[in-house]
């Protein structure tokens, strides 16, 4: 999200998107929270169409794409033929006011019990705590919290103003909040200098790292294949079989062989299939290939992918853009009934090393290095 961030400020900064009338004082053009997107801009058909033009920029640079279906155009003061051009232009459907976020609608007045109906409808087991603290301190320093200040505290701090009749019942809230922070930290000189990262810091449950952490986040990684790799090692991702076990009616197969059940081990170790594309990466690597279980194999990983060679950083690069074209294969059969060979996928994968590492600093003197390249195609 923040290289999407960027292309949007980018273009707010370079005039090609027209700032909202009531977020241009603090230059706003987006807010986001986990994978939900709000994005501002002037209600002109062109601003629009640099947002979607951003937006698919964005899609070739990351292959996530804006799901047009679940997306809603809201205006306000805006002429209809402006609106209908827009609608074609997104293909979202036009929403109606209030906003709505998990069914609650996003206003300044006191929620009600039936506001919070369709959230509470949805909602199986919820137990959470400290979360007015964790919210209240990480919107203090967030760009929201530059909105606030800019036009409903008229630039008073936020720590310093004092709570007044007509503020917005959330924001009077927030500020009461303020002692019940101060008790949590205890003493700090100036509040107006935390940041997230020492909420953060004080906050969080500090454990010892895992042993495949490096496995995982190294210099070279690309944030995309590192967070599917990342899920397949805590087995997060929404196998089949995790899906009938919370209940989804599902026949369980594998997409790509159709005879196994799809859990973790199979799809990412034990199919013949992902083995022998492991293999192929082995091979051209002049490693021996040994056939392991999931747990062996990630033991054997966490013991040689150490080191800072060539050879560790091109293994590193393959295992997890091999969990990744694995996953992206199987939601291709799975959604979009098209497929790959496992050529296909391992020269993808050999691509992408290569493309990687090229214009890396390589001692190519040294004869393993230099052999590594060619197989590679690492200029």
């Amino acid at each position: 999200m923040n290289v999407l961030s960027r292309l949007l400020n980018v273009a707010a900064r370079n005039s090609l998107i027209r700032f909202h009338p009531k977020c241009k004082r603090v230059s706003l053009t987006h807010l986001c929270f986990a994978d939900d997107l709000l994005i501002f801009c002037h209600g002109d058909v062109s601003s629009i169409l640099v947002v979607v033009g951003v937006l698919g920029v964005f899609y070739e640079l990351s292959s996530l794409q804006l799901n047009a279906g679940k997306s809603e155009l809201f205006a306000c003061g805006v002429h209809d033929d402006i609106l209908s051009r827009a609608q074609v232009v997104t293909g979202f459907k036009l929403g109606s006011f209030p906003v709505r976020y998990l069914g609650v609608p996003l206003v300044t007045r006191k929620l009600t019990a039936k506001d919070y109906l369709p959230l509470v409808d949805n909602i199986r087991v919820f137990q959470i705590s400290g979360v007015g603290s964790w919210f209240f301190l990480m919107w203090s320093s967030s760009r929201l919290s530059s909105f606030v200040k800019e036009y409903a505290l008229k630039g008073t701090a936020f720590w310093e103003v004092s709570p007044k009749p007509q503020f917005s019942w959330t924001l009077r809230k927030l500020l009461k909040l303020r002692n019940t922070v101060a008790d949590l930290f205890g003493n700090v000189v100036d509040w107006n200098a935390v940041k997230s990262k020492w909420v953060w810091e004080k906050l969080r449950d500090k454990r010892e790292k895992v042993r495949w952490e490096h496995l995982i986040w190294f210099p070279l990684h690309v944030p995309r294949m590192s967070i599917v790799a990342w899920m397949v090692v805590l087995n997060r991702l929404p196998t089949k079989v995790k899906l009938i076990n919370m209940g989804m009616k599902l026949d369980g197969l594998c997409d790509l062989c159709n005879a196994e059940l799809e859990d973790k081990d199979h799809l990412f170790n034990d199919y013949g299939f992902v083995s022998g594309i492991w293999r192929s990466i082995l091979q051209t690597c002049k490693i021996p290939h040994m056939i392991l279980c999931w747990s062996d194999s990630l033991d054997w990983a966490v013991v040689n992918f150490r080191g800072k060679s060539l050879l560790v950083s091109i293994l590193k690069l393959a295992w997890i853009s091999l969990l990744y074209f694995v996953w992206e294969e199987r939601n291709f059969r799975c959604f979009r009934g098209c497929s790959r060979s496992a050529d296909n996928i391992f020269e993808c994968i050999r691509r992408y090393v290569g493309d990687r590492i090229n214009g890396c600093s390589i001692n190519k003197a040294d004869s393993v290095n230099l052999q590594l390249c060619l197989d590679w195609n690492i200029g």
